[in-house]
């Protein structure tokens, strides 16, 4: 993911905010700038993160199994509220654009990048490319519905 540069109000311009402008959501414990390996697949192993010395790109290795889902049609029920997610608060009532760009180097099927609008675990949007079961990237949405 890129950052770009901007001005005044609130707008982030970078990565380098972290912890300031910025702030994970379900960032898991073993996170740390650098590279992590996946442990053979098992839930929330792997994982992590680096910024660019200019601040303005995000690398990021999600851990595995993680995701956002609520309530899908298909059993066993999936609900699912702990991907790591980079956030910047919107106060309440005030406009917001976003533009994001991101590249995607997707190694299994599911895997995703994009962008997430989040009020709470009930309420949500999240778009971008997902790896379909023909491991071809496919434009891909999904909200949850109380």
């Amino acid at each position: 993911m890129a950052a770009e540069t901007g001005g005044s109000g609130g707008l982030v311009t970078g990565f380098g905010g972290i912890g300031s402008e910025l702030a994970w959501f379900c960032e898991p414990a073993g996170w740390g700038a650098g590279d992590a390996e996946d442990d053979e697949g098992r839930e929330g192993s792997g994982g992590g993160w680096a910024v660019s010395v200019d601040g303005k790109e995000l690398t990021l290795r999600p851990p595995a199994k993680k995701d956002y889902w609520r309530r899908t049609y298909y059993s066993p029920l999936l609900i699912k509220d702990d991907g790591p997610c980079l956030f910047a608060t919107v106060p309440r009532g005030e406009a917001c654009t976003a533009e994001v760009s991101f590249s995607l180097t997707p190694r299994r099927q599911f895997d995703q990048a994009g962008i997430m609008v989040r009020l709470d675990s009930e309420h949500w949007l999240k778009t971008g490319i997902e790896v379909t079961r023909s491991a071809t990237a496919a434009i891909a949405s999904a909200h949850s519905r109380p």
